[in-house]
């Protein structure tokens, strides 16, 4: 069975905690696709957005609670920076 994670018909019947948790790939996949383009460059959304929670995490700046960027932070300024330069490479 193929599970869609964007499909809102997952979110009907779950708890707030699982909502909760399907939500961060919802929205990353919402940004990602608001970016457009090739996969090429769905892909390099990805990637950069991985890179950087990485290293937020790694130096404890990863905390929407405290007052940190988030998930969503993240991708919506990885998306920005595609939307300005949308030839770059993930590097």
């Amino acid at each position: 069975a193929n599970f869609d994670v964007d499909n809102d018909m997952v979110l009907s019947g779950v708890d707030s905690a699982t909502e909760k948790s399907l939500n961060g790939p919802r929205v990353t996949n919402l940004i990602a696709a608001l970016v457009g383009g090739t996969e090429q460059r769905y892909q390099t959304f990805l990637t950069v957005v991985r890179l950087v929670r990485k290293w937020a995490k790694s130096r404890g700046l990863y905390s929407n609670k405290m007052g940190y960027w988030g998930g969503v932070n993240i991708n919506i300024a990885v998306a920005l920076v595609l939307q300005l330069y949308p030839n770059a490479c993930p590097a």
